[in-house]
């Protein structure tokens, strides 16, 4: 896990966001979701998307095994995707270049 006090309070917000998504949304699995992977992140930001917020932090599909994710607008995840199932070794690694990118947007 990250030591710095904003990748704690991300993963705090991880674990809520997880507990309010549907078990099948396809969290947190890219093989057993292979078809659906993160999709809750995909329906979080359609539900969004009309209010005029504007959005930080999508994330590049590479490095990423999945078929297909209600997630991926214009070639890139809407928000940062983890899988603490099969890839949880890149998970602080990930965390840590994803608040890197957007910190200076927020």
């Amino acid at each position: 896990m990250s030591n710095s006090r904003t990748g704690g309070q991300f993963h705090s917000f991880c674990g809520l966001v997880q507990k309010v998504l549907p078990k099948d949304s396809g969290q947190r699995d890219c093989e057993g979701y292979s078809d659906t992977f993160v999709g809750g992140i995909g329906e979080l930001y359609n539900g969004i998307k009309a209010s005029g917020a504007r959005f930080v932090g999508a994330v590049d599909t590479d490095g990423y095994t999945f078929d297909d994710s209600e997630a991926v607008v214009d070639g890139k995840f809407v928000g940062l995707p983890l899988d603490d199932v099969n890839e949880d070794d890149k998970t602080d690694m990930r965390i840590d270049a994803w608040i890197a990118e957007i910190s200076s947007n927020l």
